[in-house]
C-alpha cells in the first residue's frame, strides 16, 4: 500500500534537485528550449519516451530528440507537472496541454486534462472542449460536453459546430428527456437548419441534370452513350434511392448486375456528381423523417406548425408532411378531449393520470411513475359512485357527501347528504363547489368538451350550476349509463343495457346507433389524433366514420384472450399503457405495429382514470 506522505516526499526531492542535478542524460528540444531531463523519469510517464528508449532510434544514440507540434510553455507545464507535481493548467493551456499528453501517451496527465475541462466548461469554451474530447476520443469529457449541450441546447444550434455534428448525435440530443429548451418550436428549427446545411451544395443537382441532358446529343455523336445508356443512368439511380429506403432487402440481382456492367464511361464526373447528389437528396429525407419523429410535434405552437406546413423541406417529403399535420390535428383535437403530450423535464407541464382513491384526488406520473396525493375530498369517506374527469388542466370530480349522523340508540352511521360536483384548479387552494344538489343522483357520468363540462343524469331533478365560470351542461337521459366516448363534437353513450345512443353536440340530437359486439366493459384512449377503444376482452376498436359520415367502430384486432378489469389507458412513449384494479397478467397476441409494448399497471382507485396535464409544482408540493 503506497503512502502518501511517503510519496509526495520522493516528489518534492525530485522537484527540489530537478533544475540543478548533474545526472540528467537527455534533452527534449521545444521550439529554441532545451529541458534536460531523465530518461528514467521520462520512460516512467510517457509510453512515447519509453517505446523511443527501447529501440535503435537516433534519438536514442544522440540523447536528445525535437518535439514538434506544441509550445515550449506547453511542454514546460507538463515536465513541471512530471517532476513536481505542480498543476500548471488554465483555461488558456488546458487544450494545447491535453493534446500534448495525449501524443506523449501520460495518462496520468491526460486524467489532469479530462477532469479540468469538465470543471471549466462554460458558454465560452464548451464547443472547443467538445470538438477537443472527439478527436483524443475522451468519453468522460464528451459525455460530460454532450449533458452540458442538453442543458444549453439554444445556445448549441447557433454555433457552427452544430452544423457539423453527426445525425446520431443529433438524433440522440432530441430524443433525450433532459434537452432544455423554452419551445418545441426551437427543437423543430433546429431540425431544418441541421437538414439543409449542406443544401447549397446540392441547389446545383437540377443543374446537372440539365447538363447531362444537353451532353446527351454530344457524347452520342461521339459514340459515348446512347439513348438507351441514358435510361440505365436512371436505372442506376432507383436503384440506390431503393437500396436507401429499404437496406435490408435485397434488390434483384439482375438489376445490380445491369449496374455493374453498366456501358456508361466511369470516368464522367458529371454522372458521378449526380448520382451521388440524389442520393444524398434521399438520405437527407429519411433523416428528416426520424428526426421529426424523435421529436415532441405536439409540443410546439399551432402557428409554427402552420408555417412548416408550407415549408419546401416539409412539402418535398411526404412522410414529413404527414407527421406535421397529424401534430396539427392533435393539438386541434387536444382541445376536445385529453391527449397526453410528453413533456421533456425542462417543462412546466407533465402528463398525468387522475383518479380517486381512499378519498383523495392522486396522480399518476408518466415521467417518474409515482403517485402525487392532491386533495382531500372531504372529510368523510365518499360513495364508490365517484366519477373523475379533467379539461384543460383542471380536474374535476363528482361524488356523494355523507356525513356522520345519530341514530336510534345514539349510535352513529354515515348518511348521503347530496352530491357534489366540484373543480380543482390549483392544489394549494380548495376546490370549487360547481354545484350541490340535496338529492342522491346516482349512475352519472361527467363528459369534458372544450371549455364545458357534460353531466350525464339519469335524474328527474334539475341541477343548478353555482359557479358561473363553468359552463356546466345537463343531459338528462332516460336510460342509465355506463360509459362515454368523446369523438369530434359527438357523445357516444353505452347505457347498462348495452344500448347505445350519440347525442350531437352541435346539432343538439341523440341518434340510437347499434355496434355489434360492443360491451360496457371499456375503455377508450388517443393514438395522436386517433380514438380507439379497447373492450375487456381484449377486442382493438378504432373510432371513425364511414362514407356516410356515420360513426363506426371498427375492430383492428384482439389483443389478448380472457377478461381484464381495466380502469384506464394511454398511448405514451410509443407504449399502450393499461390500468387495472388488480395484478393482472395478459398473453399479449399481436401488437399490429401500433404499439412498442404494452403494459398493465395495477392501481387501487376507486374511479376510473383519465387523462390530464398538471403543472410541475402539483407533484413538487404533493
Amino acid at each position: 500500500m503506497v503512502k502518501s506522505s511517503l510519496a509526495c516526499g520522493l516528489l518534492s526531492c525530485l522537484g527540489q534537485s530537478w533544475k540543478e542535478d548533474p545526472f540528467k542524460d537527455f534533452v527534449v528540444i521545444v521550439e529554441d528550449t532545451d529541458f534536460h531531463c531523465h530518461r528514467f523519469i521520462l520512460s516512467a510517464c510517457s509510453s512515447f519516451f519509453k517505446c523511443m528508449f527501447q529501440s535503435d532510434l537516433r534519438e536514442k544514440q544522440d540523447g536528445c530528440t525535437t518535439l514538434q507540434d506544441m509550445s515550449s510553455e506547453t511542454f514546460d507545464v507538463i515536465i513541471n507537472a512530471i517532476y513536481s507535481g505542480v498543476d500548471g493548467l488554465t483555461e488558456d493551456n488546458v487544450i494545447d496541454v491535453w493534446h500534448a499528453t495525449h501524443m506523449l501517451d501520460i495518462p496520468f496527465l491526460v486524467q489532469e486534462c479530462e477532469e479540468f475541462a469538465c470543471q471549466i466548461m462554460s458558454l465560452n469554451n464548451y464547443i472547443a472542449l467538445f470538438e477537443t474530447a472527439k478527436l483524443l476520443d475522451s468519453k468522460s469529457v464528451t459525455n460530460f460536453a454532450i449533458n452540458f449541450i442538453k442543458a444549453n441546447y439554444e445556445h448549441f444550434v447557433e454555433t457552427e459546430t452544430f452544423l457539423n455534428v453527426s445525425f446520431n448525435l443529433i438524433l440522440s440530443l432530441i430524443k433525450n428527456d433532459n434537452l432544455k429548451v423554452t419551445s418545441e418550436n426551437c427543437v423543430l428549427e433546429s431540425i431544418l437548419t441541421w437538414i439543409n446545411f449542406d443544401k447549397k451544395n446540392i441547389q446545383k443537382l437540377n443543374q446537372i441534370k440539365n447538363e447531362l441532358k444537353d451532353d446527351h446529343s454530344e457524347e452520342s455523336s461521339r459514340g459515348g452513350i446512347t439513348s438507351d445508356d441514358f435510361s440505365t443512368l436512371e436505372q442506376q439511380i432507383r436503384y440506390v434511392d431503393a437500396k436507401c429506403a429499404t437496406p435490408n432487402v435485397n434488390i434483384n440481382s439482375g438489376c445490380l448486375k445491369h449496374v455493374k456492367e453498366s456501358k456508361l464511361p466511369l470516368g464522367n464526373r458529371k454522372r458521378d456528381r449526380f448520382l451521388r447528389k440524389e442520393t444524398k437528396e434521399e438520405e437527407k429525407k429519411h433523416q428528416l423523417v426520424k428526426l421529426l419523429s424523435a421529436a415532441r410535434t405536439t409540443l410546439a405552437t399551432r402557428d409554427y406548425l402552420d408555417k412548416l406546413m408550407e415549408h419546401p423541406l416539409i412539402l418535398s417529403c411526404p412522410e414529413a408532411f404527414k407527421i406535421i399535420h397529424d401534430s396539427l390535428m392533435c393539438i386541434w383535437n387536444s382541445s376536445a378531449t385529453n391527449t397526453l403530450s410528453d413533456y421533456r423535464l425542462s417543462s412546466s407541464f407533465r402528463s398525468v393520470m387522475a383518479f380517486v382513491s381512499n378519498n383523495q384526488v392522486k396522480l399518476f406520473s408518466f415521467n417518474d411513475e409515482n403517485i402525487y396525493s392532491l386533495d382531500n375530498i372531504n372529510n368523510h369517506p365518499i360513495d364508490t359512485s365517484c366519477e373523475i374527469s379533467s379539461i384543460n388542466s383542471a380536474i374535476f370530480y363528482f361524488y356523494l357527501e355523507k356525513k356522520e349522523c345519530s341514530g336510534f340508540g345514539h349510535s352513529w352511521s354515515l348518511q348521503p347528504q347530496g352530491h357534489i360536483l366540484a373543480k380543482l384548479e390549483d392544489h394549494l387552494h380548495s376546490p370549487k363547489i360547481i354545484f350541490k344538489k340535496d338529492k342522491d343522483l346516482y349512475n352519472n357520468l361527467l363528459v369534458p368538451f372544450h371549455n364545458s363540462v357534460f353531466l350525464l343524469v339519469y335524474s328527474e331533478y334539475n341541477i343548478p350550476n353555482i359557479d358561473p365560470s363553468c359552463q356546466l351542461v345537463t343531459l338528462k337521459l332516460s336510460k342509465e349509463p355506463k360509459r362515454t366516448v368523446v369523438y369530434e363534437d359527438n357523445i357516444i353513450i353505452v347505457y347498462r343495457s348495452l344500448e347505445v345512443d350519440c347525442y350531437n353536440i352541435t346539432t343538439k340530437r341523440f341518434e340510437p346507433y347499434s355496434f355489434e359486439g360492443l360491451s360496457d366493459n371499456f375503455i377508450s384512449f388517443f393514438k395522436g389524433k386517433d380514438l380507439f377503444i379497447l373492450q375487456a376482452n381484449g377486442v382493438l376498436r378504432k373510432v371513425g366514420k364511414d362514407i356516410r359520415s356515420k360513426i363506426e367502430l371498427k375492430v383492428i384486432t384482439k389483443l389478448w384472450d380472457g377478461n381484464i378489469s381495466l380502469t384506464g389507458a394511454a398511448y405514451f412513449r410509443k407504449n399502450l399503457v393499461l390500468f387495472s384494479k388488480q395484478e393482472t397478467k395478459i398473453c399479449i397476441s399481436q401488437l399490429t405495429g401500433l404499439f412498442e409494448n404494452i403494459r398493465v399497471i395495477t392501481l387501487a382507485s376507486d374511479t376510473n382514470l383519465t387523462p390530464t396535464i398538471v403543472p410541475v409544482s402539483w407533484l413538487k408540493t404533493a
